[in-house]
């Protein structure tokens, strides 16, 4: 049982459900920063409307600080927004390898079972569900 040798591009264990999870964490991402960029936007036009208020020339340097604010903080926020869901991808990965690595490899091992029927089954240290290694383990004696 050679799980170590797959290749980049099976990297996803159960593509299906680990497509579903990355799609869940990219919605709620998108949701959260969504909110965050209205509500940024929503304070620019109120301090816009004051400056109206107030009578300000279009082209004085309140409107035009203004300006310079917001495309200062909207760009900040767009990189903030690609590098968060850059780490929402990766991080779901990591997290659906350590909760669905042990079934693939109770999958591979039945798969394989009679080839290698003196073998135990391992999972890594760091995956979850490690007590069912040790049940199935005694389980097959």
């Amino acid at each position: 049982m050679n799980i170590k040798k797959r290749k980049l591009k099976n990297y996803l264990l159960f593509p299906h459900i680990q497509f579903k999870l990355i799609i869940g964490a990219l919605i709620a991402t998108i949701l959260s920063l969504g909110g965050a960029y209205f509500s940024v936007q929503a304070s620019f036009n109120r301090l816009t409307d004051i400056g109206q208020k107030l009578n300000f020339p279009s082209n004085s340097g309140y409107f035009k600080l203004i300006n310079a604010q917001q495309e200062i903080v909207f760009s900040n926020v767009m990189m903030a927004s690609a590098v968060g869901i850059i780490l929402t991808i990766l991080i779901v990965i990591l997290i659906s390898h350590r909760a669905l690595g042990p079934f693939y490899r109770i999958k591979i091992f039945f798969q394989n079972y009679e080839s290698n029927s003196n073998d135990r089954i391992k999972f890594r240290d760091s995956d979850y569900f490690k007590q069912l290694e040790e049940d199935i383990n005694r389980a097959l004696k």
